[in-house]
């Protein structure tokens, strides 16, 4: 049987430093990529925001926008609103009050934009206004970016009739 010494090593430091360095680089790349997973990237200009959901009547709702990053226009989104299987798409035709314009899909309601801060931009506090939903059916509402693609935010409301 063959003793090792204490002047043999089993890996040569050369070997063992690039290892070293090859694991951490890794690492590194596992990391980032499991991050900007997670929180998302706005390299491509991709906006985030939110909306809430108030039922007012048994067959009317208001959306109320929170904050968006970077800042939009109302033209710069569109709402889809979606119940079981019928789906509809609207497009804010300018960038102040008024009704939406139903773009595709089925049209299941009406919506009504509210600019409180009259700045032609969406605000903390503006809200649309959906009326001419069914008592008891739940609804899911999307915002979506016109001008990048992709989905902005979803929230849902249970209608109570």
């Amino acid at each position: 049987m063959r003793r090792f010494h204490d002047t043999e090593n089993a890996v040569s430091p050369v070997i063992a430093t690039i290892l070293m360095v090859a694991m951490t680089v890794v690492l590194t790349a596992v990391l980032y990529i499991m991050v900007m997973g997670i929180t998302g990237s706005n390299l491509e200009g991709s906006r985030w925001g939110s909306i809430d959901l108030d039922q007012i009547s048994p067959t009317a709702f208001d959306g109320i926008f929170g904050e968006f990053s970077p800042d939009a226009r109302p033209i710069d989104l569109k709402i889809l609103v979606q119940t079981g299987i019928d789906e509809g798409t609207y497009s804010f035709s300018s960038n102040s009050d008024g009704n939406l314009t139903f773009e595709s899909g089925v049209d299941l309601c009406d919506i009504y934009y509210q600019d409180q801060a009259n700045n032609a931009m969406v605000s903390i506090g503006d809200y649309i206004r959906v009326t001419g939903v069914t008592p008891g059916a739940k609804y899911s509402v999307y915002v979506l970016d016109a001008v990048h693609g992709g989905q902005i935010v979803l929230q849902h409301i249970d209608m109570i009739g």
